[in-house]
């Protein structure tokens, strides 16, 4: 009877033994899953994150988004004793080294040409020189695609509502204030603009692109300021040719020929991915 017992207590310690080992296995499974989890971009902290896009379905016939601002960088007033328009630094110093062309905003579709001849067009309407304080916007209302690592800062993508067939995204933003799945509006501050020439200047670039379900196709870019909404377009269209206006006076030259705009900050209507500069 007794070595029955003693046997029978073996074998119950044996089972306790096996299901502490299951217990422990199954917690270590959870904690690295939920590491994994915020290692992949879903915690707020991490810059570099990704969302499944596949799950909001891709329209051939969505309707084009419409755009509230470009991002609401003061453009204005122009005050030539200070060398500021707005936010924006008015001066040759602020050009980005590494530009070959002469232009603080830099037009969507502009053509950077290199030494072999070899032409480039840009996919964003970019905005150099801008004061490091200054916070960029959502324009549209929509939810937070993805947020990924662009180098020193980040770029941020929004699947604009009803209007799922297109992302509307920031290039050069830091310090981003959103995460991914967040839902936004036209009042959504995203972040920072990104400092660059030894942080004495900010930048940021907008775009617009077309989604496809083809992976194999050659996507999209839009030009930004042709989505403007009927309400405020005239406001930011007036906004930039006095930019444009005030820096050709300032250069004493023509750097921005408004006649080879087909929309103010556009010189094409549509760029396509293989077009882009990379």
């Amino acid at each position: 009877m007794l070595s029955t017992m003693l046997m029978m207590t073996g074998k119950m310690k044996k089972y306790l033994l096996v299901g502490s080992v299951l217990l422990l296995s199954i917690g270590i499974i959870m904690f690295i899953a939920i590491n994994l989890r915020q290692y992949n971009g879903l915690d707020r902290s991490n810059n570099a994150s990704q969302s499944n896009s596949s799950d909001i379905p891709i329209s051939e016939n969505s309707a084009l988004p419409v755009l509230q601002h470009l991002g609401d960088i003061s453009l204005e007033p122009f005050d030539r004793s200070t060398q500021t328009s707005g936010s924006i630094a008015f001066t040759r110093d602020a050009l980005l080294s590494n530009h070959r062309s002469e232009m603080l905003i830099s037009p969507f579709g502009e053509s950077i040409c290199d030494e072999q001849g070899v032409c480039t067009f840009s996919p964003g309407l970019e905005f150099d020189g801008v004061a490091l304080d200054t916070y960029v916007y959502s324009p549209v209302a929509g939810s937070v695609e993805s947020i990924y690592s662009n180098g020193p800062d980040v770029s941020v993508r929004i699947i604009p509502t009803g209007a799922e067939g297109y992302f509307v995204g920031f290039d050069h933003l830091f310090e981003p204030r959103i995460k991914v799945g967040d839902g936004v509006d036209a009042t959504t501050m995203l972040g920072s603009v990104a400092p660059y020439d030894s942080g004495r200047y900010g930048r940021t670039t907008i775009w617009v692109k077309k989604r496809s379900n083809n992976s194999n196709s050659d996507d999209s870019y839009l030009c930004p300021t042709s989505l403007l909404a009927d309400s405020n377009k005239s406001e930011e269209i007036n906004q930039l040719t006095s930019f444009f206006t005030h820096w050709n006076d300032f250069n004493n030259t023509l750097v921005y020929d408004s006649q080879n705009m087909i929309e103010s900050g556009c010189f094409k209507d549509i760029v396509l991915e293989s077009e882009t500069i990379h």
